[in-house]
Parts: C-alpha cells; structure tokens; sequence
C-alpha cells in the first residue's frame, strides 16, 4: 500500500531531475520571509566559478574580465548551458591558481595534488616545445600553454577512461600545433 504524502511539492522539473524536494511549510516560510523563493539555478561548476570568485574577492564583472568573458557568458557556464572553453579553464589556472579537473567535475583539486600536477605540466611544456624545436617552429607563450592545458585535460580524461596514460601523438599533439600556427 502506498501511503499519499499530502504536504510534499516539486518546485520544477530541474528540482524534481535533481530530487530538491521542498515542503509546503518550508516555501511558505520562505515566502513571508523575503517574499520570494530563491532556487539554486548553478550547476556543480557554477558553484565551483562562484567558489574561486569569492576567494579572488571580485565583482562578477570583474571575474568575468579577467577570463576575458562577458558576465552573460559566466552565467551561462554557471548555470550548465554551455560548456567550459579551453582558453577559460586556462585562465582560470593562470590568474586563479584553480585546477581545471577541479573546476570541471570536483575533483580533489590542486591543493591535494599540486605538486603532480605542476610536474605532469612542466614535462608536457617540455614536450611541446621539444616538438616545435624538432618542427623547426616557434609558438607564443599563451598559445603554448593552451596546448599544454588542453593536452593534460585531454590525457587525464583518456587515462579515466582506459586506465592508461596515453601518448601525447595520440592526443593530436601536431594536430594542435598546426591550428595553433
């Protein structure tokens, strides 16, 4: 037999995917204590932007400039309707010291790994600029580091999915120089 339960509501079909569950008395209270109802809308990397945002103590404005973002496009990636860029995960490490594996799914972030993962960023450095010596090419600073961002997420994210630790030819490292030149 199931028994009904009366004083149980979903705010919205986001609350229900989530299972946020609110009860009558707890939005009524809501309610005449502020007038309104206040949902979260981000999503588990908005709350993460907004975590590195608050330490940084800067205005949305002025976190959203600093990424070289609009604030619209800030809350975009806050609230799930678009995806991260590469060059945004990026400057988030540059300027905010914040992991992008941390940013992207929670991981334990830099602070529990900081030193693997500056040596694992320093050897794809070295190995980046070993192919671009061996290609006779040369590369700015910004677009270097892009490459080595988006090769160390793309390498993590292969070694979670196969258990092991790919080659960087594997990632498309030529591939990205070539787009990068």
């Amino acid at each position: 037999m199931v028994t009904p339960v009366h004083n149980l509501i979903f705010v919205s079909r986001i609350d229900f995917i989530r299972g946020q569950l609110f009860t009558i008395d707890n939005i009524c209270s809501a309610l005449r204590s502020t007038g309104r109802i206040a949902l979260s809308t981000e999503s588990p990397i908005g709350e993460r932007l907004e975590q590195v945002r608050r330490t940084a103590n800067a205005s949305q404005t002025d976190f959203a400039a600093s990424l070289g973002i609009s604030r619209t496009t800030l809350h975009n990636y806050a609230r799930g309707e678009r995806d991260l860029t590469v060059p945004v995960l990026a400057k988030l490490l540059e300027v905010y010291q914040a992991d992008p594996l941390w940013i992207l799914d929670g991981d334990t972030g830099v602070q529990s790994r900081q030193e693997s993962t500056l040596q694992a960023l320093g050897d794809l450095l070295e190995r980046v600029e070993e192919r671009l010596a061996e290609r006779g090419e040369r590369l700015g600073t910004r677009k270097r580091w892009m490459i080595v961002c988006r090769l160390y997420t793309e390498r993590l994210s292969a070694e979670r999915r196969t258990g092991e630790l790919p080659d960087l030819s594997a990632l498309g490292l030529d591939n990205l120089l070539d787009m990068a030149q």
